[in-house]
């Protein structure tokens, strides 16, 4: 049929079947069936075909359904239209999709109307049509909006070649235009296929060889063998094949393309290695996990096996040759990516297309690279196969670069350790000596050339000892559990586990410990299209991880280095840390959160230079026992490099000034009030040892004026005198004191200190017993972020208790209210602690403690504080040594008027320092580098 009337002499009932047309002979597929490829969308500015939908879409398409009288037509051609054929279809289009999305997705007609055409004629290709009837309406693009139209002739041709059922255009996946022709028995089909090129699909396509072959590799441009073409809408059992009667499901692989259903429905069977066996459900039911995808090993191609049964929408389909097992891959047709093939028996053409489109009991599909898909059973409800990759001897490539990793403490003797890989394959185990440099390195292993990263410093399988982690040449991960024993006789690991495949796809990989705060040590890996994907770990061996979550865009081919960094912060949080090729340092602090909405990290920032010299950077350990996360570089001459970490803070007070030679020696205890005096400054208040008190004026800068006595003998009954502030909360500062018998007593200040004002009204007992069980009671202030002064308490037993204060003090209030045990113990192991308050800037006051081995560490508040939470976060060493020399350490306050407070200490000698207070501001994160050994 070469040509048309214009004027229609056929008007067909709507069950009339086009296939059935005796008028003109068949001609493959375009007879009667939707050209898709010719609807190119001029307006647009392009060929009106985009990317298919990269996410699940959610939304109702709105839809406008136009009646067109087109030139050389009569009213009453158009008047034949049925409409309600017509509006069915949209109702049909609206419950295969609404099915398909599971609900999400959904198509409603909102307007209805005629219109009549000044421009286009039946004789004008449907294309033509469609975007002059568009013009003329008026309508354009929007998101969830769609224009359908019928107009009064039996087909629609193109460029004279008649036949065509119906046309699609889409401008994006939730977006587009369909006309149509008169209804007919096809009508739904056709519509319904058309929504589906709507959103973002193209077609159901077969593999159409004349040497019969079942599979063909990809060429350079179409498939590899020229025996082979993709026979298009040959795909009879998928919706978006010939058009027919009945709509079956659309294909495993357009079904994963479009992201329909709720993402369970396909198994991810991975990379096929050896020989696996999988189970099939109908297609067209409701199983989760009822199809099955696998990768080639070989080509690296995604095949689909589906089971088509007739069920739901197959149960028109899926008969007779077509009842079956459907193996289906991406074609080489299609607007990016988004046609599929199938993959038959036999893929000799015959008239229409194949109608043997699927695989039966006891056939096997073998794909062009080798792979074999058994199908070894089919029932009416199910169907078993087995996917066996091809059995292939891959010779082992060697990695001969020299690798340095993290590898906690993998002796189990207290100090972190370096593990490292040298050129000829041999693995040395670098004994930390806890100071930032590593023992002469022992050999713990060879062989190990086999792998091309290797991970190490972090528990994987929860069992409380340090792993390691190798990733072979071919990319297969491999887990060794650590030991904790390394010796003459023990290497320190057990023997490697596999524990994935795959992972050649990466091109860098680290741990940077716990990264999305679940206690459980994860993997960070890079491929080399710049995206970063994070692998959760799963706390056992050997499947040390879970799946990928994608946490970072393309940016990260920008660094040539990345490295788990720990909690390089001192947040409580796992880091990232990346390098540039110019030598800049980046920090990536992360943020214990990954989801859907969150990367894990904040945005990454510049906070060093001048790292291009080091081959590698490790770290994620400390090595220094400081509490604060450490870096090790190596160079190319063998040369290990420590940097000690500061979590981006100095230990915040600067070098120590002696403002007094003499006189403090004769004071039992010293404390510091505040301002006492209500003069403007701080001042402090000591006890001698005949038990009388004295006042000590601040005066400003740092030092204190000429004692005055503001107490008789008598204050040696107590064991302890305490500066809370204002306990009472009238405005002045307060003292409370500690009886040898276990009582408190308060001391309420007056602000007035001379030669006749003690500065204090009587003492009033506001507890009778009781505190002669703790050893040591501290005034940290507000503690607890409530604006009232409280106290803390340690037993012998390392217990710590806090005291929430109450702001008064009277004949029925002590002051403070009930006693809870904070934290886990272990408090005995400091034989001084203090409150400096707020030490580090952060408006929440902190805690200072001294071990008897005169290292000095630093706990910052949190100012929560409940059964859960402690109030305070893990110390970081602040000081290294030497504070075991000072007889008393006491903050008090600002006392350099800078607004950061500062630390005094006294030695035996009778010397005061004064350590100012910095506020701990930010730095890079270390201190200058020393050596630290060789490899």
């Amino acid at each position: 049929m070469t040509s048309e009337d214009e004027v229609t002499s056929f008007v067909p009932p709507v069950d009339w079947d086009p296939r059935k047309n005796t008028t003109a002979p068949p001609r493959l597929g375009e007879e009667f069936l939707e050209d898709h490829s010719a609807g190119a969308e001029s307006e647009a500015g392009g060929d009106g075909f985009h990317a298919a939908a990269t996410a699940p879409r959610s939304g109702t398409f709105k839809v406008t359904l136009v009646t067109v009288q087109l030139l050389g037509k009569t009213k009453a051609d158009t008047d034949a239209i049925n409409m309600t054929a017509a509006r069915n279809s949209i109702i049909s289009a609206h419950s295969y999709w609404r099915g398909a999305s599971s609900g999400r997705l959904a198509i409603s007609k909102v307007n209805e109307y005629r219109h009549v055409s000044k421009t286009a004629r039946i004789t004008d290709s449907y294309n033509v049509i469609m975007d002059k009837v568009t013009k003329e309406l008026g309508w354009g693009y929007r998101p969830y909006e769609s224009l359908v139209i019928f107009v009064p002739h039996k087909d629609l041709n193109y460029n004279g070649s008649w036949g065509i059922l119906g046309g699609g255009f889409t401008d994006s996946d939730t977006s587009g235009r369909v006309i149509m022709p008169y209804p007919s028995l096809l009508t739904n089909n056709v519509v319904t296929h058309e929504f589906g090129h709507v959103l973002g699909l193209h077609h159901a396509n077969s593999l159409a060889c004349n040497n019969g072959r079942p599979d063909v590799a990809r060429g350079s441009a179409g498939w590899a063998d020229p025996a082979c073409w993709s026979s298009e809408y040959g795909d009879t059992t998928d919706l978006m094949g010939f058009a027919q009667p009945s709509s079956p499901v659309i294909d495993a692989f357009l079904w994963e393309y479009g992201r329909f259903g709720n993402g369970n429905e396909i198994l991810n069977a991975g990379i096929a290695t050896g020989s696996k066996q999988y189970t099939l459900r109908p297609w067209a039911g409701t199983a989760v996990n009822r199809a099955v995808k696998f990768i080639d090993p070989v080509s690296k191609e995604t095949y689909y096996l589906e089971l088509r049964l007739p069920v739901g929408y197959d149960t028109a389909t899926a008969v007779n040759g077509n009842r079956g097992v459907k193996i289906t891959k991406k074609d080489v047709l299609g607007w990016s990516g988004n046609a599929s093939i199938a993959l038959t028996p036999n893929s000799l053409r015959w008239g229409w297309g194949n109608s043997n489109l699927t695989w039966q009991a006891g056939q096997t599909f073998t794909t062009h690279a080798g792979t074999r898909v058994t199908i070894n059973s089919i029932t009416s409800s199910s169907a078993v196969v087995t996917v066996a990759a091809k059995s292939t001897v891959v010779p082992v490539v060697l990695d001969k670069s020299l690798m340095v990793v993290n590898a906690g403490d993998f002796n189990g003797s207290g100090t972190d350790d370096l593990v490292s890989r040298r050129t000829d394959g041999t693995l040395w185990f670098h004994d930390g000596t806890g100071t930032g440099s590593f023992r002469a390195p022992v050999r713990i292993g060879s062989g190990w050339g086999i792998y091309s990263q290797l991970i190490g410093g972090q528990d994987f399988n929860g069992d409380g000892r340090p792993d390691l982690v190798g990733r072979k040449t071919d990319g297969t991960l491999w887990f060794y559990a650590g030991t904790g024993a390394v010796s003459a006789t023990a290497e320190g690991y057990r023997g490697a586990v596999k524990s994935g495949a795959g992972w050649n796809a990466f091109d860098i990989m680290v741990s940077p410990g716990d990264f999305t705060g679940d206690r459980r040590a994860d993997l960070i890996a890079r491929k080399p299209d710049g995206t970063l994907w994070l692998y959760r770990g799963t706390g056992t061996g050997p499947g040390i991880v879970t799946g990928a979550v994608r946490i970072g865009t393309g940016g990260w081919t920008g660094f040539n280095m990345i490295t788990g960094a720990g909690d390089y912060t001192g947040d409580g949080r796992a880091d990232l840390l990346a390098r540039k090729p110019d030598g800049t340092l980046w920090l990536y602090q992360g943020t214990g959160n990954v989801s859907t909405t969150s990367n894990g990290y904040l945005p990454g920032r510049a906070i060093a230079t001048g790292w291009s010299g080091y081959a590698d950077v490790v770290g994620a350990s400390d090595f220094n026992r400081d509490g604060k996360t450490d870096l090790v570089g190596f160079k190319a001459d063998m040369s290990l490099w420590f940097f000690a970490g500061t979590a981006m803070t100095d230990n915040g007070y600067k070098p120590a000034v002696r403002t007094a030679t003499s006189g403090w020696q004769d004071y039992t205890a010293l404390v510091s009030p505040g301002d006492f005096n209500a003069n403007g400054t701080r001042d402090l208040i000591g006890r001698k040892k005949d038990g009388t008190l004295w006042f000590l004026n601040g005066n400003g800068s740092g030092g204190y004026g000429t004692a005055l006595k503001i107490g008789a003998r008598g204050w040696n009954s107590f064991a302890q005198i305490l500066a809370p502030g204002d306990f009472n909360a009238d405005g002045r500062a307060d003292l409370l004191a500690r009886h040898t018998d276990g009582s408190l007593w308060f001391y309420a200040g007056t602000g007035t200190v001379n030669t006749t004002n003690e500065g204090y009204k009587p003492g009033r007992k506001i507890a009778a017993t009781g505190w002669q069980n703790f050893d040591q009671v501290i005034t940290p202030g507000d503690y607890n972020g409530d604006a009232k002064p409280d106290l803390l308490g340690r037993r012998a037993d390392g217990t710590l208790w806090f005291w929430p204060g109450t702001g008064t003090v009277s004949a029925t209030s002590r002051g403070y209210g009930t006693a809870v045990r904070i934290g886990t113990g272990g408090w005995q192991n400091f034989n001084h602690v203090l409150s400096p308050g707020d030490f580090n800037g952060d408006k929440r006051n902190d805690l200072i403690a001294r071990k008897p081995d005169g290292t000095l560490w630093f706990y910052p508040g949190t100012g929560t504080i409940n059964t859960t939470n402690p109030g305070y976060k893990p110390a970081t060493k602040i000081g290294a040594s030497g504070w075991n020399t000072y007889t008393h350490i006491l903050s008090p306050g600002d006392i350099t008027r800078d607004t950061k407070p500062d630390l005094l200490a006294t030695r035996t000698d009778g010397s005061l320092w004064r350590y100012t207070g910095t506020g701990m501001p930010t730095n890079p994160g270390y201190t200058t580098a020393t050596t630290a050994g060789k490899l």
